[in-house]
């Protein structure tokens, strides 16, 4: 059953991965956002932000758990997505190798908030976000 709060979740998550337009941005932000590079097409982002989403609700977490494990997650796919950036000066190995430490690092953080099977769960739905996100690292 879809709920309100899953409504809520859903369009947190899509903003995660999408960040926000340019519109009102500072000219700071707006070079950032030149910088960026898109990995994913709409549709694409589209496909693993509802997966990503589905196998969050299947978590089943309570609100105030919800809410520190979107900011977690928030927090470090925010930083996986810049780590490819035209300004970063990182080589395809590094880019790889400091997304992998996100991932550890997003595992390590969301660790305490889960259950045992909900952590199962979680390594499972961010490990098929991470592979997918790999596969294209080693496609460009």
């Amino acid at each position: 059953m879809i709920t309100y709060k899953n409504i809520i979740s859903l369009v947190f998550i899509c903003a995660c991965f999408n960040l926000f337009g340019q519109t009102g941005l500072s000219k700071k932000q707006q070079e950032k956002e030149a910088n960026k590079v898109e990995m994913f097409s709409s549709e694409e982002k589209d496909s693993i932000q509802i997966r990503f989403y589905n196998r969050m609700v299947d978590m089943d977490l309570s609100d105030s758990t919800m809410e520190s494990y979107r900011e977690i997650i928030t927090t470090n796919v925010y930083k996986m997505r810049r780590l490819n950036d035209k300004d970063s000066n990182n080589t395809p190995k590094m880019v790889i190798e400091k997304f992998d430490a996100l991932v550890a690092s997003t595992n390590k953080e969301v660790k305490p908030l889960l259950t045992k099977e909900q952590y199962t769960m979680h390594l499972k739905n961010f490990g098929v976000l991470a592979e997918s996100v790999k596969q294209k690292f080693d496609n460009d």
